[in-house]
């Protein structure tokens, strides 16, 4: 089978090979699940002789299940947006500058050789890292740490042929806003002005807030469906809350920023 639809490009069928190794993995748990499945449900649920009879022993939690490695640039954002001090991220892929192959020497250069038996070759699945850091780390010293925490995280979850070959802060863009309002009679001018400079503030850099599990049944898809379990738990596993990828999509990296949005 393996001859007649990849014999071309898998010539290796022997015991050695990873391929074949995990052709073998792959059979038998599909043999064990086989037997497994075969098996009176009663007698799998059934505890040891003497065990307590708790849902804890017998079934695996939702968190131990569902969540898996992250994957999309979403999950890769909730990921690192759960990091003490990170307070919004960003992946965007990046394109790095041409290897070239040297036909001749079997070689793999940074610049093309001086003859012409050579082919450029591009390298996929880079990507950069954007951090905006919590308002309270203003200071290269503060901020070191989280970037280290970041740094780490990336390395630790990366899936194979992807590698973040820059992690860089959001530079500070200084601006003055002005405005001239109509107040009510009865308000509080010191309440008001701290008001509009927070939902300013929210506008242009809005957070990523966090939500307990009863919170994110409370919300509703973006199509009006409820939230189910495996809708909550899909994407990695957080250690401070769950992340709703609606919120998300709010704070994405702006092209521009509206007058009128902000009246």
């Amino acid at each position: 089978h393996l001859r007649r639809l990849a014999g071309q490009t898998w010539t290796d069928h022997n015991i050695h090979d990873p391929g074949i190794t995990t052709l073998e993995l792959v059979t038998w748990a599909l043999a064990e699940l086989g037997y497994r499945a075969d098996l009176p449900l009663a007698d799998l649920l059934t505890p040891p002789q003497g065990a307590p009879l708790t849902l804890g022993d017998q079934f695996h939690r939702a968190r131990q299940v569902l969540p898996v490695r992250p994957l999309t640039a979403l999950d890769w954002r909730k990921l690192l947006i759960d990091l003490p001090g990170v307070k919004n991220a960003w992946i965007t892929p990046t394109e790095a500058p041409p290897l070239y192959a040297d036909q001749l020497r079997r070689t793999l250069l940074r610049s093309p050789p001086a003859h012409p038996h050579y082919r450029k070759v591009r390298l996929h699945g880079l990507y950069g890292v954007t951090i905006d850091f919590m308002d309270a780390l203003n200071t290269q010293a503060e901020q070191a740490p989280v970037l280290r925490a970041v740094r780490a995280t990336l390395e630790n979850h990366r899936n194979l042929c992807e590698d973040f070959v820059s992690i860089s802060p959001v530079p500070t863009q200084r601006f003055a806003l002005c405005a001239e309002l109509d107040l009510d009679a009865s308000a509080s001018v010191t309440e008001v002005a701290a008001r509009l400079l927070f939902a300013a503030a929210d506008t242009i850099a809005p957070t990523v807030p966090a939500y307990s599990l009863a919170q994110m049944l409370a919300r509703p898809l973006p199509d009006g469906r409820p939230r189910s379990i495996d809708d909550i738990f899909d994407g990695p596993p957080l250690v401070h809350g769950f992340i709703d990828e609606a919120d998300l999509a709010a704070s994405e990296l702006p092209d521009e920023l509206r007058l009128s949005d902000l009246i």
